[in-house]
């Protein structure tokens, strides 16, 4: 199926842009959710994608929305440069991004969303990631005092019994170990110095799972290049090492992210000296928010927002505009939902609404059915809607949108019943979930597959 944007001759343009400029080109008129269907459709040639974004609650969102269009999509969240919350989320923030560095050098492309103060930080090149990762093979001959002293050098915490991430322990020629990188932990054991079954196992029953010939195990602590005697490079770095493509959400915003963290560091930073808690030179380091820029202005890609762009640091020489309009929220009340896909309907508007739960996604399509709307829920990946139609599929994102030239339209189930509250979940000694768990699926091609949702 073709991607409906094709339509657009806006669209065109800013994709021939991309292919022609050095730096990011500047795509304005853009709204939240649709930017992140903008960019899945622009990023379809290019193996990774790198999203930039000026806080954690907005990049959260883009993640989440990003996950309706492929698995393959990670949040980096930044290091904590202002040394206010290192203990507070535990090893969860470490575990996410070294998801990231898993993904860089175990998969063929993907999706990474970060903040701008993640590119500010100094990180191990990543062609020296890998000397500082285990390889085990069922077969292998190993020598489980060397295996246990490399286990410990990589940040893992020896303990009586394996319980959460980053522990490790040993009994007999029997290891535990719980690798940040993976749902499980991972029982090796060893017969005399061979390495003769590696199984994952559940944490809280110690119940042996899944079977694997061979596991890779990452660092379970974040490598200074400062303790490895080599130049910190930035994420953008790891980035533009590959065929890549740089998305820029909100430049003004961006900009006044990458000032304020490092005004607050270098304020924080000389707090510290004084009060002897480190030593002058020595400690964290940042690159500064000026090299940022710059670096970021000479890689391929687009600035998504919503008006111009005015800071003159940013200075597009390519500037575009694609119409887009904000779905209004509904707020619970059928009436004015069914009013809006009348209209739609009278103007041959092809409309996507998303539910995330099938069960209400199915009850809504019969219920907008009886309003004498053309509407339907399909799981049906090859069913294309048509004009004057409403597909209800399974799905959400943060926010609906509006193609207005093309005649498209996305509602979400947030636009028509508001965001529901989080309920409070019940303690688990693991909360963790698999990065990646989805498949690929399309608004572009008006794809959905069974128990999975919307995606490219």
């Amino acid at each position: 199926m073709e991607n409906p944007l094709l339509e657009l001759k806006e669209y065109e343009d800013l994709v021939q842009a991309i292919r022609r400029e050095k730096g990011p080109v500047q795509a304005s008129g853009t709204l939240d959710s649709q930017k992140v269907h903008l960019m899945a459709e622009l990023g379809k040639e290019y193996a990774w994608k790198l999203v930039v974004t000026y806080d954690e609650a907005r990049a959260k969102e883009i993640y989440d929305d990003y996950q309706n269009f492929t698995r393959r999509v990670w949040l980096y969240p930044a290091k904590d440069l202002l040394f206010y919350a290192a203990d507070i989320h535990g090893n969860m923030l470490t575990r996410q991004r070294i998801q990231v560095l898993k993904a860089l050098l175990e998969e063929p492309g993907g999706v990474i969303v970060t903040t701008f103060d993640g590119l500010m930080d100094h990180l191990l090149p990543l062609s020296r990631i890998s000397s500082f990762m285990e390889e085990l093979s069922v077969g292998d001959q190993v020598d489980l005092n060397q295996l246990t002293t490399s286990f410990a050098a990589l940040g893992y915490e020896r303990t009586p019994q394996v319980e959460g991430m980053g522990q490790i322990s040993v009994r007999g020629g029997i290891v535990d170990i719980f690798p940040l990188t993976e749902e499980f932990p991972v029982r090796i054991e060893l017969w005399d110095d061979e390495v003769d079954s590696i199984r994952s196992f559940d944490a809280t029953s110690q119940r042996s799972m899944e079977s694997l010939s061979e596991i890779v195990l990452y660092p379970a602590a974040e490598l200074e290049p400062s303790e490895h005697h080599c130049e910190g490079v930035s994420l953008l770095d790891y980035i533009r090492s590959f065929r890549s493509l740089v998305f820029l959400d909100e430049v003004n915003r961006l900009l006044e992210r990458g000032e304020t963290v490092e005004k607050e560091y270098r304020q924080n930073y000389e707090n510290r000296v004084e009060k002897g808690q480190i030593v002058p030179g020595h400690g964290e380091e940042i690159f500064p928010c000026e090299k940022v820029m710059v670096w970021l202005s000479r890689m391929r890609g687009a600035a998504l927002g919503t008006l111009d762009t005015t800071d003159k640091r940013m200075d597009f020489q390519n500037r575009h505009w694609i119409n887009t309009r904000s779905i209004q929220p509904y707020h619970n009340h059928f009436e004015l939902l069914v009013k809006d896909l009348k209209r739609w309907k009278k103007e041959r508007y092809q409309v996507i609404l998303l539910c995330a739960s099938r069960t209400r996604g199915k009850r809504l399509s019969e219920e907008l059915l009886a309003q004498e709307l053309n509407a339907f829920y399909s799981e049906d990946g090859q069913r294309v809607v048509q004009p004057g139609e409403i597909m209800v599929v399974h799905g959400n994102v943060c926010r609906g949108y509006e193609y207005p030239t093309i005649r498209l339209a996305v509602v979400s189930e947030t636009d028509i019943f508001g965001r529901e509250k989080k309920r409070r979940q019940k303690k688990r000694v693991y909360e963790g979930r698999r990065i990646g768990s989805f498949t690929d699926l399309s608004i572009g091609d008006y794809v959905v597959h069974e128990n999975h949702g919307l995606g490219i």
